[in-house]
């Protein structure tokens, strides 16, 4: 059962490895401000052709600004949560526990290897055997225990593959909606800075000469307002779901080695009859070895009660805001 689980395990550990090795990047700090001036060509070209999208004169286009950005990241962090409040690692956690005890049970008789020591006897050898002792009978199912454990484990294993891979993608689906929100900003407030310009300047009283009437310059200004404290808010929730990926990713390549080489090395080892210093340190390991994974999915779950309560937060201040209101400041 253990071979078997090798191979699986291991079939999969090209797909492991290229989750673990992506590094998701760090978002640019939320107080940080472009402008014309200061980034290069192909930046200021975006927020020029913002700029000239941005009709100054229609205050309901104004109040619709970034909205459709709005959307996305609503939609994302709805989508985060969904795969955050699986609470894999909490079920992981107690597989690993529970397989930790099942392997130790393994030692309180005979070490016989789970279910293949009497597969190699002939018929007449099988009939000749005398009955295993009680402790060999328990260590026995022990193993058997085991096996059926590890099977649980390496489904959980896959789908924290499935998962991770998930919350990559819309990590990353975050993290343009957080550099496009930068780029409508900087047109906002170039937008903003040129009308107030205009109104300062000498001219005739009547508004209706007026490229920009007075009310939208507020109406902008209030929906720059709203746009910064989103970006505020995915700034504080998409490092928090990075440092979570991080550590589900360790957890990964854990379990992994897990099932791959600690687990079924430990099962050989104890087909021999009487284990010597080399099995006994290969149960001690596999042993540590379900202890580590253990705190190392406690951990993760810990990162993402954290990362939870921050895309909870920008979820609820996006929904606010699609539903006319306002929502509280970060």
């Amino acid at each position: 059962m253990l071979e078997a689980l090798r191979q699986a395990a291991s079939a999969t550990r090209s797909e492991v490895d290229a989750v673990s090795a992506l590094e998701l990047p760090e978002p640019s700090p939320a107080h940080s401000a472009l402008s014309l001036e200061a980034v290069s060509d192909a930046f200021a070209d975006q927020i020029r052709a913002r700029m000239a999208d941005l009709d100054m004169a229609d205050a309901e286009a104004l109040r619709g600004f970034g909205r459709a950005g709005d959307d996305g990241l609503g939609r994302i962090s709805r989508e985060m949560l969904l795969a955050l409040d699986a609470g894999e690692n909490t079920h992981i956690a107690g597989d690993l526990t529970a397989l930790a005890r099942a392997l130790a049970a393994t030692q309180s008789g005979a070490a016989s290897a789970p279910d293949t020591a009497s597969a190699r006897l002939t018929l007449w050898q099988r009939l000749r055997r005398r009955p295993a002792p009680r402790a060999g009978r328990q260590a026995a199912e022990a193993w058997r225990q085991v096996g059926r454990l590890a099977e649980d484990l390496l489904r959980r294993h896959r789908d924290l593959m499935a998962r991770l891979r998930r919350l990559d993608m819309l990590y990353e689906q975050g993290l343009d909606h957080y550099d496009a929100l930068a780029l409508d900003l900087a047109a906002g407030k170039e937008c903003l800075r040129l009308a107030r310009l205009e109104l300062a300047m000498p001219r005739q009283p009547d508004p209706a000469t007026l490229a920009v009437p007075p009310p939208c310059c507020d109406v902008l200004e209030r929906r720059l307002e709203e746009m910064a404290a989103t970006r505020h808010r995915v700034a504080q929730a998409l490092p928090l779901v990075r440092l979570a990926q991080e550590e589900d990713k360790r957890l990964l390549g854990h379990l992994s080695d897990l099932l791959s080489r600690a687990l079924p090395d430990c099962a050989r080892a104890a087909e021999t009859t009487q284990p010597g210093p080399q099995e006994i340190a290969r149960h001690d390991h596999c042993l540590t070895a379900l202890l580590q994974g253990q705190a190392l999915a406690e951990q993760g779950q810990a990162r993402q009660e954290m990362a939870r309560e921050a895309l909870h937060q920008m979820a609820q201040a996006l929904a606010d805001l699609s539903a006319g209101g306002h929502p509280p400041k970060p």
